[in-house]
């Protein structure tokens, strides 16, 4: 896990983009915690049981979309449920599964493919020269519950 400062206004929000090397972003005190773990050995969970222990009780998941790959698309959302599962757990009933669409239009201003923007926002935000592309998303993620507020409006289970 790495850390780094911004001091933005914040929802008690870890936002997640699931992949075979799952990303994670939340705040402590003002502090970005990030990192990019492989799904499969389950070190995600520590990094959640870490942000509930720090108050976190909103997640942000990016979901899954069919792009050229059916099976990546199925794996995705196999992991997606699996997040969605663990963290209900745990007692975070709070889950916000957020578009690709829906937040880099509301971050850049219109959909922007590929992973670039993202990546160029998160190391302006953390002021970092290198970052795991998966991690970069999550704290993208972050960024948008917290500008936009989605947790100010959304309470509960999406349907």
């Amino acid at each position: 896990m790495k850390m780094r400062m911004n001091i933005d206004t914040h929802e008690h929000c870890m936002a997640f983009d699931p992949a075979t090397r799952t990303g994670f972003a939340y705040r402590i005190s003002g502090t970005i915690v990030y990192g990019a773990l492989p799904f499969a050995c389950g070190r995600w969970r520590d990094a959640t049981q870490s942000a509930y222990e720090h108050g976190v009780r909103n997640v942000i998941i990016e979901d899954a979309f069919l792009g050229r790959n059916a099976r990546t698309y199925g794996m995705l959302k196999l992991i997606q449920g699996e997040l969605v599962s663990y963290l209900k757990n745990v007692g975070i009933n709070n889950v916000y599964i957020a578009s690709p669409l829906e937040w880099k239009c509301a971050l850049f201003g219109k959909h922007i493919s590929g992973k670039t923007a993202s990546l160029e926002l998160a190391r302006k935000t953390l002021n970092v020269a290198r970052l795991d592309h998966n991690a970069a998303d999550a704290i993208c993620l972050l960024l948008y519950a917290e500008r936009f507020k989605v947790f100010s409006t959304f309470k509960g289970e999406q349907k």
